[in-house]
């Protein structure tokens, strides 16, 4: 099968691109990094086609040139700060990037389009999630996030587009960088220095890669979907506290966790976490990797990427 990924440089859309090489696809992707940065992104035998996706001549472009039979647009500019100076370059960067992507699939003929929203579209609503509440954004990003599945929708209702819609939550594992928290604590605990964060008391989900991968894999396959948007999650809240907790637990406690030395984010959302009965349902989508399994591949990943830092 042809395949093209949008974002596939990005830490899930490289664990995608390898789930796909292993299957044997015939595999694209497009990002906005120039070839020479991708050399160690992008497995070897995938072709990689430098793209500006706000530009709206470049999808089609793309599209026609490969030819794929499916499309996962996971392009995007994630910022998720609360900032008016994001407004129009996330309109462009995600919002019209992703129609672009969704017209050049619907005019082209492409077999299936997974389109791969965010779970912050639901922003400050109640938890747990469901796919038919209103979304709620409350950042640049998460508006557009939330303006292109409306979009995407609407060309899957009025004009036949078969696309599938997916909300993937929290994901981590191995080869996610730093800015995120897990690999941060982990990186901080392999280099002795105590990590400052806030009180922790947050409810999060926590999805290890593979199974978002799995996720991801599923909306592509299952026949019958179409038009439908899918939460992709194991939708169990824990405390972020408990979390860095126990991945310190799991290193043999090298350093602390500094609860309560960070302030809180300005309208900090306090509980964050899907219902996934419906992908259950009709993608047969379970999360499959418990969370302390997940915690010790990513441990041992990032010790053995950094075997000359002692923890």
């Amino acid at each position: 099968m042809r395949v093209l990924l949008t974002g596939g440089t990005g830490f899930l859309g490289r664990h995608l691109t390898l789930a796909h090489v292993r299957r044997g696809d015939e595999v694209t992707v497009a990002g906005r990094r120039a070839p020479g940065d991708v050399t160690a992104l992008v497995p070897a035998g995938v072709r990689y086609l430098q793209a500006d996706l706000g530009d709206p001549e470049t999808a089609p472009r793309i599209i026609a040139a490969t030819r794929p039979e499916r499309v996962y647009h996971l392009a995007s500019a994630v910022d998720v700060r609360r900032d008016l100076a994001l407004l129009e370059p996330q309109i462009r960067a995600t919002q019209m990037a992703a129609i672009h992507v969704a017209r050049a699939c619907l005019e082209h003929g492409v077999d299936r389009l997974v389109h791969a929203g965010t779970c912050e579209e639901y922003g400050n609503g109640p938890a747990p999630f469901h796919e038919t509440q209103n979304p709620a954004p409350v950042s640049p990003y998460s508006a557009a996030k939330a303006a292109a599945t409306a979009f995407v929708r609407m060309l899957c209702a009025s004009f036949e587009l078969r696309a599938v819609m997916v909300r993937p939550f929290l994901t981590y594992g191995p080869g996610q960088g730093t800015n995120q928290m897990i690999p941060a604590l982990i990186q901080s605990a392999l280099e002795c220095r105590d990590f400052p964060m806030t009180g922790g008391e947050q409810t999060r989900e926590f999805n290890y890669v593979d199974d978002m991968v799995d996720g991801l894999l599923r909306a592509g396959d299952t026949p019958g979907v179409e038009g439908e948007i899918f939460n992709l999650g194991c939708g169990e809240p824990r405390h972020i506290r408990d979390v860095a907790l126990r991945v310190l637990e799991l290193m043999g406690n090298p350093v602390r966790a500094e609860l309560g030395k960070l302030p809180y984010r300005p309208g900090e959302t306090w509980e964050f976490y899907c219902s996934n009965a419906k992908a259950r349902e009709r993608l047969g989508y379970r999360a499959a990797v418990p969370l302390d399994e997940g915690l010790q591949r990513t441990i041992a990943w990032y010790r053995a990427a950094h075997p000359g830092v002692r923890s």
